[in-house]
C-alpha cells in the first residue's frame, strides 16, 4: 500500500485485514469534490471511507428546507395535477350536456344526478392526490417525506472500507436473520443503518443525491433507455460520490446489520414512474426503512475498526417499564433503592433505559429525574439518545381526521398522543369514567392539551380509546386497523399503536444506534402489555408482583416486587452493580 498517504495506510492497516491498493478515484457531485482509494482483497474491490463525527443524517420536513429547485419542479407537477383534473371536469360536462340534450325529462335529471356524482368523485381524486390547492399538495409532500424518510438526527462515522457493489442473494434465500448471519461470517460485516444511510447520500445534505432539481433528471429515472436523449447509464446505476454503487435498483432491498429492517427499493417505481414524481424512494438521500421483504435483497460487506466495535459491545443495556416496574406496586412513587441501583450500573458503564407506551411528555419529571441514558417511547414511536431525538414516527393529519370521524361514529373516547401534547376530543362530553378521571389527571399537571383537532397543523403518534360496548370497538376498528395495532389493556381500555412498531422495535433501534448485540440486552416489565419487549430479548425480567401470574414462566428471570428491591436484586443478578 505505497501509494496511500501514511495517516490513510496506518488507519486501514489498523482493522487487521490486507488490502492491496489499485490508485485514487476521483468523485464530483454537487459541487463537492472528492478522492479516494481504490482497493482489493480476493479479487474484491473495495473504497476507503474516512470517519467523520457529528454527521447529520435524516430528514425532517419541518427543519430541512427544500431548495429553490425543487419547490419550482413541484409546483410544476401541481399545475399540471390541476391542469388533469380541470381539463377531466371540462370533458365529462361536455358529454353529459350532449347527453341530456337527447333525453326526455326524466332521463336528463337521472344524468344530472349522475353528473353530479361522477364530478363529487372526480373532486375526491383531486383532493387525495393534493391538487385541489398548492398547500394541500405540499401537504401532502411532506407527510410522505415524514412517512418514509429516516428521523433527522447526528452520527459518529468511523474509518470503513466497503464493498464497491452489492453482492445478490436469491429470491429464495433463507430468512433475514440467516442471510444477516451468513453475510457477517469472517472478517466482514454489514453496515450498520446509520453507516449505510452515511454511504448512501455520499455526504450530500440535499433532498435528492444529485442537488435540488427534480425535472430535469426523471426523463433519466423513468422509462430508462427509451428516451433518446438518456446517458449511457442513468444518474442512479453510476457510481456516488463515495465510488460506491449503492442503491440503483429499485427492485431490490439492500440488508444492514439489523434483523427487523431492509433499506432502498421501492418495487419498481423509480424505473416506471407509475406512482408520480414524488415516489421515487432511491433518489432520496435520507432512505426509508422497509419491513416487508419481497423482492430480490443484496448486501454490501463492511470493514470497521475493531477496536472501536469491541469497546461498544463490552457494555450492557437495561430497558424498564414504568408503571409496577419503575414504580412501586404499593402507592406509584420510586422506590429510593431502585434509583440508586440504576445510578450505579449507569456509573459502570452500562446504559439504561425507560421502554414506555406513554408519550414522552407523559413521562413525569420524577422518572426522568432518575437519571437515564434515553428514552424509548410511544411503544417505539419516540426515541431519545443522550439527550437526542433520534427518531419521531408521526401520523398524517388525513390519517388523523379519519380516525377522529371514526371515534365521533362510533362514539368512543380517543385520546390522541404525541411528544409534545395529549388531545381529547372534548367536540363531544367524555362519556367514559376512566377517560373523565384521565383528562382530570392531565389537566391539573398542567398538560399541554390543543383542543382544535381539525387544524391542519394537527398531527399525533398514537392512540388510546375507551368505550362501552364490544360493538362500538368493532365499529371503531374497522377504520383503525387499516393502519394500527389495537393493544388490549384491560376491561373497555384499547391501546392503539402503528404496524411495525412497538416496544421490541424500539429496543432494536437503540442496540443498532450504540452497536450493541441483542445478549447485551436486558428488560424489566411486570405486566402482559410488557411482553413484545420481554420475549424480544435474551434477558428478560419480571417483578414480583407481576400480573397475571402466568407471566412469570415467561421470562428468564423472577426478581423481587419493584417494593421490596426488585430492580436492585435483578442489576445485581446481571452484574450490572
Amino acid at each position: 500500500m505505497s501509494e496511500l498517504p501514511n495517516n490513510i495506510r496506518s488507519r486501514i492497516e489498523s482493522l487487521g485485514i490486507h488490502f492491496e491498493c489499485k490508485g485514487t478515484i476521483k468523485t464530483s457531485m454537487n459541487h463537492i469534490e472528492r478522492e479516494t482509494w481504490i482497493l482489493e482483497y480476493e479479487g474484491s474491490q473495495f473504497v476507503y471511507v474516512a470517519g467523520q463525527k457529528n454527521v447529520t443524517l435524516g430528514w425532517d420536513t419541518h427543519q430541512c428546507p427544500l431548495g429553490d429547485g425543487v419547490l419550482d419542479d413541484l409546483r410544476e407537477y401541481f399545475e399540471q395535477g390541476q391542469e388533469y383534473y380541470q381539463d377531466q371536469m371540462a370533458e365529462m360536462k361536455e358529454y353529459y350536456a350532449q347527453q341530456i340534450t337527447k333525453s326526455n325529462a326524466k332521463k336528463a335529471d337521472e344524468l344530472r344526478a349522475e353528473l353530479a356524482e361522477e364530478l363529487e368523485n372526480l373532486k375526491e381524486e383531486m383532493q387525495d392526490a393534493g391538487c385541489t390547492s398548492w398547500t394541500d399538495f405540499m401537504a401532502k409532500w411532506n407527510a410522505h417525506l415524514s412517512e418514509c424518510l429516516s428521523p433527522l438526527r447526528t452520527a459518529d462515522i468511523g474509518d470503513l472500507i466497503v464493498e464497491v457493489d452489492c453482492r445478490y442473494l436469491e429470491q429464495d434465500a433463507p430468512s433475514l436473520t440467516e442471510a444477516v448471519r451468513s453475510l457477517k461470517e469472517g472478517p466482514f460485516t454489514l453496515a450498520t443503518e446509520d453507516e449505510w444511510e452515511y454511504l448512501c447520500n455520499g455526504g450530500a445534505r440535499t433532498l435528492f443525491r444529485w442537488g435540488d432539481t427534480l425535472c430535469d433528471v426523471l426523463p433519466e429515472i423513468f422509462n430508462v433507455g427509451c428516451v433518446s436523449d438518456v446517458r449511457e447509464k442513468s444518474i442512479l446505476e453510476q457510481a456516488n460520490m463515495l465510488g460506491l454503487f449503492i442503491a440503483y435498483n429499485s427492485y431490490k432491498y439492500e440488508i444492514i446489520d439489523n434483523t427487523m429492517y431492509v433499506k432502498g427499493g421501492d418495487g419498481g417505481c423509480s424505473l416506471c414512474g407509475g406512482d408520480g414524481a414524488i415516489y421515487i424512494l432511491p433518489c432520496y438521500t435520507a432512505f426509508y426503512r422497509e419491513q416487508t421483504i419481497t423482492f430480490v435483497i443484496v448486501g454490501s460487506f463492511v470493514c470497521r475498526d475493531r477496536k472501536r466495535r469491541d469497546s461498544h459491545m463490552a457494555r450492557k443495556i437495561a430497558f424498564f417499564d414504568i408503571d409496577g416496574t419503575l414504580t412501586s406496586e404499593l402507592d406509584g412513587s420510586v422506590p429510593a433503592d431502585a434509583a440508586l441501583a440504576i445510578a450505579a450500573a449507569r456509573a459502570n458503564g452500562n446504559l439504561m433505559f425507560i421502554n414506555t407506551g406513554r408519550c414522552f411528555q407523559n413521562v413525569e419529571r420524577r422518572f426522568r429525574e432518575v437519571g437515564w441514558d434515553g428514552y424509548v417511547c410511544g411503544c417505539g414511536t419516540n426515541i431519545y439518545c443522550g439527550g437526542q431525538d433520534v427518531l419521531h414516527v408521526a401520523q398524517t393529519h388525513s390519517t388523523i381526521m379519519q380516525l377522529l370521524r371514526a371515534a365521533r361514529a362510533a362514539d368512543v373516547d380517543i385520546l390522541f398522543e404525541s411528544r409534545g401534547f395529549v388531545a381529547f376530543d372534548l367536540s363531544r362530553p367524555l362519556h367514559h369514567p376512566d377517560a373523565v378521571r384521565q383528562y382530570e389527571s392531565f389537566a391539573r399537571r398542567y398538560h399541554d392539551m390543543p383542543e382544535d383537532l381539525e387544524s391542519p397543523n394537527f398531527f399525533a403518534d398514537k392512540f388510546v380509546i375507551w368505550y362501552q360496548e364490544e360493538a362500538q370497538l368493532e365499529a371503531f376498528r374497522r377504520v383503525s386497523d387499516k393502519w394500527f395495532d389495537c393493544i388490549d389493556r384491560g376491561g373497555t381500555f384499547r391501546e392503539f399503536v402503528p404496524y411495525g412498531y412497538s416496544k421490541a422495535t424500539g429496543i432494536q433501534y437503540v442496540l443498532n444506534h450504540y452497536h450493541l448485540n441483542l445478549s447485551d440486552a436486558y428488560a424489566l416489565g411486570d405486566s402482559n402489555n410488557d411482553l413484545p419487549m420481554l420475549s424480544y430479548v435474551p434477558h428478560s425480567i419480571a417483578m414480583g408482583n407481576a400480573s397475571p401470574e402466568s407471566l412469570f414462566a415467561q421470562v428468564e428471570y423472577v426478581t423481587a416486587k419493584s417494593s421490596c428491591g426488585g430492580i436492585r436484586q435483578a442489576l445485581e443478578h446481571y452484574n450490572f452493580i
